[in-house]
């Protein structure tokens, strides 16, 4: 096995302790793969589901239906939306034929993030899609949801979000997010399904939490530093 210097050590170390914000912990839960993996056409969806990091979780609830995830419809994505109301006595729970299944007018669809590493505090949402009720993109110009953050920085209603490009959304911080359709004015109701999120994982100051695989090339860089003092250590001796 090749020697390292202490100072490389050290540089790598020190190196890897700065790492720019680009290695931050981010987090994405991708609705419409897992309506489409789900039973039947998909089913109520109040989780908590466990993301690919085996530490962050989010949960689903609603006011007006159910937390519901929607699969593909003519090979169009769905996502996560709010059923006024599960067909009875249907094994996988699906959305009844009279009921919809996606974000409505009177309906709140609410996302709590949870961490089991105790350096999350908050999460900050960096990535949104949505998809419309007949799962395209095309949304009016004049549709707007609101949004209310729960206990983060911009916590209390943080004011209406474009659907077409998440704006409004985007940059928010809190442990839970609370979304109400928009509303096309003079048009009717704009509905929508919450595709896929991605967050940023927070520490308690509002720093940036680091991936998992950086912390560990830290503590390489460290131990290839305590290796190289034990080798001067040993070769003064």
């Amino acid at each position: 096995m090749p020697r390292i210097s202490i100072a490389a050590a050290l540089l790598l170390a020190v190196g890897i302790m700065f790492t720019p914000s680009a290695d931050a912990a981010l987090v994405t839960f991708d609705f419409a793969a897992m309506a489409n993996a789900a039973p039947g056409e998909g089913g109520p969806a109040t989780g908590p589901y466990v993301a690919a990091d085996g530490t962050t979780s989010v949960s689903a609830s609603a006011t007006g239906g159910t937390p519901y995830l929607d699969a593909s419809s003519g090979g169009l994505p769905g996502g996560m939306g709010v059923c006024s109301d599960i067909a009875p006595g249907d094994p996988f729970q699906d959305c009844a034929d009279s009921a919809d299944d996606n974000l409505g007018l009177g309906e709140m669809l609410t996302l709590t993030f949870a961490s089991t590493n105790p350096q999350v505090q908050t999460f900050t949402i960096t990535a949104i899609s949505f998809r419309d009720a007949g799962h395209t993109t095309i949304f009016d110009a004049d549709a707007f949801g609101g949004i209310d953050v729960i206990d983060g920085a911009d916590g209390g209603f943080a004011g209406a979000f474009d659907p077409s490009d998440g704006s409004g959304v985007l940059g928010l911080n809190g442990v839970g997010f609370k979304f109400t359709s928009p509303i096309e004015f003079g048009n009717g109701t704009e509905e929508l399904y919450i595709s896929s999120i991605t967050v940023e994982l927070r520490g308690p100051g509002g720093e940036e939490v680091p991936e998992p695989g950086t912390i560990g090339l830290m503590l390489i860089g460290l131990g290839m530093l305590a290796g190289g003092r034990k080798f001067r250590n040993r070769k003064n001796s």
